[in-house]
């Protein structure tokens, strides 16, 4: 696939082998009679391109990673531009047709050869290219946030929705409460600055916290983490994180100190 910069420039080399605009206007017809019509339905009012003096449709669409266009017109010098700037553009990537310069326009002249009518038809076309471009970028963005948002929502690892067993299980459970789960030991939860500031102290005051030797690191065996026996084991995974393997039962206790189970409560 050619580059933009290599189409534009293929373009103003065959404009210089005309020696006059009679003859460049003559292969601007014929390049617009080569341009594959857009299709019926997509004459729509929302792709027609305001501010040109004729009817002008453009309809952009992606397909691997590349934007194609179509256009008609009814006009058929109008034609002929649609179709090199779709020549150019068509079937390349969205960021190198933000990119573009469009610079050949300027260096065939053919700005400065339309009447003024046509020379604003030419800039809206333009306009058209690039708002088309942003309302397919804006589409597969807002795609791309709803496939994550149901992922997201779905997803086990970030709370899915509970199965039926799972209710009915919770919901005998003698921790909860309404939608609540409650300890059933009575714990002190006080963390007033007084008790906090106590608690430091004892700590830097404290003598003999160390241990007598280091701790033995025993690298854990990762297949052995789901499979629950007879044999009581206790493995640190790090902070205050642990997992509790006891009477054919896996426990993985992660305490956290604050109302929700994550960064944010949205995320729960």
């Amino acid at each position: 696939m050619e580059t933009i910069k290599e189409i534009q420039t293929e373009i103003i080399e065959e404009f210089e082998m005309f020696d006059d605009w009679m003859q460049k206007y003559e292969y601007l017809i014929d390049l617009g009679k080569e341009l594959v019509p857009i299709e019926e339905q997509y004459k729509t009012e929302d792709n027609l391109i305001k501010g040109c003096q004729s009817r002008v449709w453009l309809h952009a669409q992606q397909q691997d990673g590349k934007i194609n266009y179509t256009a008609d017109s009814d006009a058929i010098m109008t034609k002929g531009i649609i179709a090199i700037l779709i020549r150019v553009l068509s079937g390349q990537k969205a960021e190198e047709i933000v990119s573009a310069d469009l610079s050949f326009i300027d260096t065939i002249g053919l700005k400065e050869q339309l009447s003024a009518t046509r020379a604003n038809g030419l800039v809206s076309m333009i306009k058209k290219i690039g708002l088309s471009l942003a309302a397919i970028t804006l589409t597969l963005t807002l795609a791309a946030v709803a496939v994550g948002y149901y992922w997201y929502s779905n997803a086990a690892v970030f709370g899915a929705s509970m199965t039926p067993a799972q209710q009915r299980s919770y919901i005998t459970s003698s921790n909860f409460s309404e939608t609540l789960f409650i300890n059933q030991i009575n714990t002190d939860m006080d963390q007033t600055f007084g008790l906090m500031a106590g608690a430091l102290w004892d700590y830097v005051t404290a003598e003999g916290l160390a241990p007598e030797h280091n701790l033995e690191i025993v690298k854990a065996d990762p297949s052995q983490l789901n499979n629950a026996n007879n044999k009581t084991q206790l493995m640190w995974l790090g902070h205050s994180s642990f997992l509790l393997q006891s009477a054919n039962q896996t426990l993985l206790f992660d305490p956290i100190f604050s109302d929700t189970a994550a960064p944010h409560p949205a995320l729960v």
